[in-house]
Protein backbone atom coordinates (compact mmCIF):
# COMPACT_ATOMS: atom_id res chain seq x y z
CA UNK A 1 0.00 0.00 0.00
CA UNK A 2 1.12 3.65 -0.67
CA UNK A 3 2.62 5.19 2.09
CA UNK A 4 0.52 8.64 1.25
CA UNK A 5 -2.53 6.40 2.00
CA UNK A 6 -1.23 5.20 4.93
CA UNK A 7 -0.35 8.24 6.49
CA UNK A 8 -4.00 9.82 5.68
CA UNK A 9 -5.67 6.71 7.15
CA UNK A 10 -3.44 7.13 10.30
CA UNK A 11 -3.66 10.78 10.68
CA UNK A 12 -7.69 10.42 10.09
CA UNK A 13 -8.05 7.45 12.77
CA UNK A 14 -5.74 9.67 15.10
CA UNK A 15 -8.22 12.69 14.05
CA UNK A 16 -11.23 11.15 14.94
CA UNK A 17 -10.03 9.16 18.19
CA UNK A 18 -8.97 12.96 19.20
CA UNK A 19 -12.21 14.78 18.32
CA UNK A 20 -14.49 11.62 19.95
CA UNK A 21 -12.54 12.11 22.83
CA UNK A 22 -13.55 15.45 23.20
CA UNK A 23 -10.36 17.15 21.73
CA UNK A 24 -11.50 18.66 18.92
CA UNK A 25 -9.32 18.74 15.73
CA UNK A 26 -5.66 18.80 16.38
CA UNK A 27 -3.14 19.44 13.68
CA UNK A 28 -1.30 16.60 13.05
CA UNK A 29 1.87 16.71 10.92
CA UNK A 30 4.28 13.91 9.76
CA UNK A 31 6.36 15.02 12.96
CA UNK A 32 3.43 14.73 15.62
CA UNK A 33 4.38 11.82 17.51
CA UNK A 34 1.04 10.87 19.30
CA UNK A 35 2.02 9.30 22.27
CA UNK A 36 4.00 13.13 23.34
CA UNK A 37 1.78 15.04 20.94
CA UNK A 38 -1.75 13.67 21.16
CA UNK A 39 -3.66 15.07 24.55
CA UNK A 40 -4.54 11.97 26.66
CA UNK A 41 -2.89 9.21 23.89
CA UNK A 42 -1.43 6.47 25.34
CA UNK A 43 -1.57 2.59 25.99
CA UNK A 44 -4.77 2.33 26.22
CA UNK A 45 -5.50 4.22 23.21
CA UNK A 46 -3.27 2.84 21.28
CA UNK A 47 -4.83 -0.05 20.65
CA UNK A 48 -8.96 1.63 19.13
CA UNK A 49 -6.16 3.30 17.09
CA UNK A 50 -4.19 0.23 15.67
CA UNK A 51 -7.19 -1.79 15.13
CA UNK A 52 -8.97 1.23 13.54
CA UNK A 53 -6.06 1.63 11.54
CA UNK A 54 -6.08 -2.00 10.49
CA UNK A 55 -10.00 -1.88 9.38
CA UNK A 56 -9.09 1.35 7.41
CA UNK A 57 -6.27 0.15 5.34
CA UNK A 58 -6.74 -3.66 5.16
CA UNK A 59 -2.91 -4.38 6.99
CA UNK A 60 -3.20 -6.63 9.62
CA UNK A 61 -0.70 -5.39 12.51
CA UNK A 62 -0.26 -8.04 15.44
CA UNK A 63 -1.72 -8.02 18.71
CA UNK A 64 1.91 -7.75 20.07
CA UNK A 65 2.80 -5.01 17.89
CA UNK A 66 3.05 -1.30 18.88
CA UNK A 67 2.86 0.87 16.40
CA UNK A 68 3.49 3.63 18.01
CA UNK A 69 6.90 2.81 19.76
CA UNK A 70 10.32 1.44 18.35
CA UNK A 71 10.85 -1.99 18.54
CA UNK A 72 13.00 -1.56 21.63
CA UNK A 73 10.07 0.28 23.31
CA UNK A 74 12.55 3.13 23.81
CA UNK A 75 11.29 5.09 21.45
CA UNK A 76 8.25 6.87 21.05
CA UNK A 77 7.28 7.05 17.07
CA UNK A 78 6.57 9.64 14.91
CA UNK A 79 3.93 9.40 12.01
CA UNK A 80 6.32 9.27 9.53
CA UNK A 81 8.21 6.29 11.14
CA UNK A 82 4.46 4.62 11.74
CA UNK A 83 4.01 4.77 8.13
CA UNK A 84 7.23 3.18 7.47
CA UNK A 85 7.40 0.25 10.64
CA UNK A 86 3.07 -0.01 8.78
CA UNK A 87 4.30 -0.45 5.26
CA UNK A 88 6.96 -2.99 6.27
CA UNK A 89 4.05 -5.24 7.83
CA UNK A 90 2.87 -7.04 4.38
CA UNK A 91 6.68 -8.26 3.70
CA UNK A 92 7.23 -9.87 6.61
CA UNK A 93 4.36 -11.65 6.85
CA UNK A 94 3.05 -9.87 10.06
Amino acid sequence: MDEGLIRDQLVGVLQTIQRESGYGEVPISRNTCPLDDLENFDSKIAPVAITLLTAATGIPIPNRKNIFVSKDGRQRLTIDQIVEEVCKLPQEGA
